[in-house]
């Protein structure tokens, strides 16, 4: 590997052995990292850790840190090559390369970091996944990881045969003159460029004929491969039309207020400047309204279910509206109560009503302003003026 990307052989030496040490810590970290069972709960118990751990990914791990000289040896005994010929030596080195790989599985540990960046909380990061490009880009990316995965495997295929002169490496020509084969060409690159196109021909179920399955392994593995590539395909292939032909929902949204604007408006007579001005304050307040446009009878019944559980129930009082209602001078007069005990169901109450009395305002005043719009006689406006005067009289005295 130094050598290949032409660099120091003692730099790279002192480099490996630091990243093989970590994972060998790595290794045995996790018997002593607690971890959530099935309904989200912390598990600290050390027995419970240990079994979870062993009986789990732990022999993978172990797998993957060890050097390269004993997985070489283990392959070779596994495999049942233990011969010093030139074909057990090649089918030894490109079995090993399985155990390096390996790494890469526990490297997805990374992404839990995520988690604890304020990345995914970001208004542009949640902005950027809501661009019709950036799916489309995460759909095609999730296809080339699925391919490069399964055409990794079909390599592997033809390594793991005895005879490797009966494989698709043999088999697959790569000059004009049809003499030379995959199986000489030591260009890593183009081996897996080869295997990246067979198997990406089975997903588009394109099938050119020039690279087929015919030894028994190669015809198990591309069946394997028809059975991945119908669901996968059908997946991406689903995903990117409902992206390109998904309507964007928060614009749909603007759009159908902007027009309920624009009708009410044709039917008021507004001037030009009025309208405007009603057109950009519902483009820049319409995002707000759409975040706070949900099902408000289901919620409701999914707080006061009993599905809920009881630390959770205890924990959401503190967090409305950033902990700033539960900083309320009226409940904080309120008689103590241990983690916000109780103080749900006050909010609960105290917005059931605050919603009963806005609905009965509303009421009133709309169908007050409904008989302003659809009558011109004046004692009827005089009554809605001073209906209205009264009303926000009563609400708001001192003002």
């Amino acid at each position: 590997v130094a050598e290949y990307l032409g660099i120091d052989e003692t730099g790279w030496q002192v480099w490996s052995n630091l990243v093989d040490g970590m994972f060998y810590v790595d290794c045995f970290i996790y018997f002593f990292c607690s971890f959530q069972d099935e309904r989200g709960r912390e598990v600290d118990c050390l027995p419970r850790i240990i079994y979870r751990y062993a009986t789990g990914s732990f022999l993978v791990n172990v797998m993957a840190s060890l050097p390269d000289s004993a997985a070489g040896e283990m392959m070779k005994v596994v495999s049942g090559q233990e011969g010093s010929d030139g074909t057990s030596a090649h089918q030894a080195a490109r079995t090993m390369r399985l155990q390096r790989a390996s790494r890469l599985f526990r490297l997805a540990r990374i992404g839990r970091l995520a988690k604890l960046t304020a990345m995914k909380s970001s208004p542009l990061w949640k902005w950027l996944q809501t661009l019709r490009g950036v799916r489309i880009i995460n759909v095609l990316v999730g296809l080339f990881f699925s391919v490069h995965l399964l055409a990794c495997g079909w390599y592997m295929c033809a390594s793991l045969h005895a005879d490797v002169e009966s494989t698709w490496l043999a088999r697959r020509m790569v000059d004009a003159d049809g003499t030379k084969s995959l199986l000489d060409e030591s260009d890593p690159g183009l081996q897996w460029l080869h295997a990246m196109y067979f198997i990406l021909t089975v997903f588009t179920t394109v099938g050119f004929g020039d690279i087929a399955a015919v030894t028994p392994g190669e015809i198990l593995y591309v069946v394997f491969t028809f059975l991945i590539g119908a669901v996968v395909h059908s997946i991406i292939i689903g995903e990117v039309i409902a992206a390109v032909t998904r309507v964007d929902e928060r614009g749909q949204f603007i759009t159908e207020q902007r027009g309920l604007l624009e009708r009410f408006a044709a039917h008021t007579e507004l001037g030009e400047d009025c309208v405007m001005e009603l057109q950009n304050w519902v483009n820049t307040e319409a995002v707000r309204w759409m975040n706070q446009k949900y099902d408000k009878e289901a919620v409701r019944g999914l707080l006061t279910g009993r599905h809920m559980a009881r630390h959770i129930m205890n924990m959401l009082p503190c967090k409305l509206f950033k902990g700033q209602f539960a900083t309320n001078r009226f409940f904080l007069n309120l008689p103590p109560r241990s983690d916000c005990q109780g103080l749900f169901l006050v909010l609960f109450l105290g917005s059931l009503v605050a919603q009963v009395v806005a609905q009965v305002v509303a009421v009133r005043r709309w169908v007050l302003l409904l008989l302003l719009l659809s009558s011109r006689r004046i004692f009827i406006i005089l009554a809605v003026v001073v209906a209205i005067t009264v009303d926000l009289v009563v609400a708001d005295p001192v003002n």
